[in-house]
């Protein structure tokens, strides 16, 4: 294999959903062939760099691009921890120029981020979707050896929102997820799966499958995807949504606006072979 040099990487997280994100703003890219295979070996935990996922953070004209890959190599149309990372990098390191309000362009759409404050390596990142999630009624599946009434919801990238009785702390979140993911109603594209307790008017706790990820600390379209869901059964505009790593406050509207924080874990640099 050839050695195609150094790449420098930020590691960073939103809610213990972590990633690590390759500077393109520059205008250097890496073969797009490069970028499945070099997600699977940084987002390894015993050999890599250790993720969720990878960012690679470029610029389309006067507009920052946005594209992540998981760790199983797929490509994913957002992610709004992501996106929440993406901002507190761009404020701290890679174009603080821009200032605390930048426009990031995903494939699932375009987003509008605000830095609302910063506390050392840690900020909290406003995230304002410029469409709307789309909510596509509920069905049942049997997945996973279980039978699920879910809600299917669209935020720029396909959702299962499944609200049990049962906490979800006592959920097999792994072998009911993956049966989603790879379950033939979802094909080819698969699907993220939310498994959701009502716990009061408002207020979700959710754990979260994702595409190419497994289970996840935190999933920021999950709990857009989880608030649209439990706003049709109890209307409401306002939701905070409790997730392993910690909260996201969502409010449903014109315009879905995500609230919560981001963290620069570390920085460094690898050599990526081709």
């Amino acid at each position: 294999m050839d050695d195609e040099g150094p790449v420098d990487f930020l590691k960073l997280h939103g809610l213990g959903n972590d990633f690590v994100l390759i500077d393109e703003t520059g205008g250097a890219k890496l073969p797009d062939e490069v970028r499945a295979g070099l997600a699977i070996g940084l987002c390894d935990r015993h050999t890599g760099i250790g993720g969720d996922g990878v960012l690679f953070i470029g610029r389309c004209g006067e507009t920052i691009s946005f594209r992540i890959f998981n760790a199983d190599g797929s490509e994913a149309e957002m992610c709004v921890n992501g996106i929440r990372c993406a901002a507190l990098a761009l404020r701290l390191r890679l174009a603080p120029e821009l200032g605390d309000r930048v426009e990031i362009l995903t494939k699932g759409g375009s987003v509008r981020t605000e830095i609302i404050d910063i506390h050392g390596n840690t900020g909290t990142v406003r995230v304002e979707t410029q469409f709307d999630p789309r909510y596509l009624g509920s069905r049942e599946i049997n997945a996973g050896g279980v039978t699920l009434n879910y809600h299917l919801v669209n935020v720029g990238n396909p959702h299962a929102v499944a609200f049990v009785e049962e906490p979800v702390s006592l959920i097999d979140v792994e072998t009911v997820g993956h049966s989603m993911e790879h379950h033939e109603e979802f094909r080819p594209e698969g699907v993220n799966t939310e498994f959701v307790n009502v716990i009061e008017p408002g207020r979700l706790r959710m754990r979260v499958h994702e595409r190419g990820a497994c289970e996840t600390q935190a999933c920021g379209s999950g709990a857009i995807a989880s608030a649209t869901a439990a706003s049709q059964l109890h209307p409401r505009a306002s939701w905070v949504v409790e997730m392993l790593g910690g909260t996201l406050d969502i409010e449903l509207g014109e315009r879905t606006v995500i609230t919560g924080p981001a963290a620069l874990v570390f920085e460094g640099r690898i050599h990526v072979q081709a």
